[in-house]
């Protein structure tokens, strides 16, 4: 082989070489800088901006309900700091209920019965997504007072591992179960709502849902007025994005954006989600990158490196 076309091997080898640093460089370790969540619902599936589908699914006695806000339930105690972030409030997500049907406690006292499985599929895998659920607990007052409270136990991930804790609100949160106030139900309404950190890389995510349920005593509280209670409840998703950090003018009208799964580049490869509070959604779209920047030029010691490299080929 001739010196010249050596060179240009050389040359190439050192671009493409280069240029795989580069890119690895803005894929592993550049910051998420907002979220996704929420979107088009269509009964059992929602839709997100960027075509992420979600998808619940209920069994045994849970009947799915269509649909709605995190604050169209009866919790009135939901505030501002209730979840992480706060703007999830009013986002339409999934709703459904568990019934008291069959489950009639004695005068006094609770009983548990379990209701079904509900369980939450993405279309792609998501990393790390946050669970924001509205409701837990409900009071029916009739002519006795009758309360209920349900619970997501025995959580399980495809692929297995995922944990569960608290973010934010008064419900309570193991790594394996969410459920409303300690203590209820009772004579209280005892209603709580929060979001809930899912650990791990997962494409579904399912519970078994059990109902507890109460009745106070009396001649006037008969078994109709406790199998009339269920237990609504309300839950959207939330999911990390990651940004490129090209040029504002690569970006067009809206940001250069992925929702973060199980994709990078290199074993040993991260993208970090952080600063969560922006929502990017058709309606509200991120139009400028968070992390902008403008290409520069390699050090001398890059420079010394490419020398040395072009001399061992």
């Amino acid at each position: 082989m001739s010196g010249a076309p050596r060179q240009r091997l050389i040359r190439c080898r050192n671009v493409v070489l280069s240029a795989l640093v580069t890119l690895g460089a803005v894929l592993c370790v550049q910051p998420a800088r907002a979220y996704q969540a929420g979107g088009s619902l269509s009964y059992d599936v929602i839709t997100g901006y960027s075509g992420l589908r979600t998808t619940l699914a209920v069994t045994g006695s849970l009947t799915n309900d269509g649909g709605g806000s995190l604050d169209s339930g009866q919790d009135w105690s939901i505030t501002s700091s209730t979840f992480t972030p706060s703007t999830m409030r009013s986002l339409t997500g999934f709703s459904w209920t568990g019934y008291a049907t069959g489950c009639v406690p004695s005068a006094n006292s609770n009983t548990t019965c379990s209701r079904g499985n509900v369980s939450f599929t993405f279309s792609r895998p998501v990393r790390n997504p946050v669970m924001h659920i509205a409701d837990f607990g409900g009071r029916f007052e009739s002519t006795c007072i009758v309360s209920i409270k349900g619970t997501l136990k025995s959580a399980s991930s495809s692929p297995a591992g995922a944990t569960l804790s608290l973010l934010s609100g008064a419900i309570t949160v193991t790594s394996s179960s969410i459920t409303g106030r300690s203590g209820a139900p009772n004579t209280n309404s005892s209603h709580a709502s929060g979001s809930v950190q899912v650990t791990g890389t997962i494409s579904s995510l399912s519970f078994a849902e059990d109902v507890t349920v109460y009745r106070n005593g009396g001649s006037s509280c008969n078994t109709g007025d406790a199998q009339s209670a269920g237990e609504k409840l309300h839950v959207v998703f939330s999911y990390g994005e990651d940004y490129g950090d090209g040029k504002a003018t690569y970006d067009g009208s809206a940001a250069a954006s992925h929702v973060i799964g199980d994709l990078m580049l290199g074993s040993s490869g991260t993208v970090s989600a952080e600063n969560l509070t922006t929502l990017n959604s058709s309606t509200s779209r991120v139009a400028a990158s968070p992390i902008q920047a403008t290409p520069t030029t390699p050090s001398p010691g890059h420079r010394r490196r490419h020398q040395s490299i072009r001399r061992t080929h």
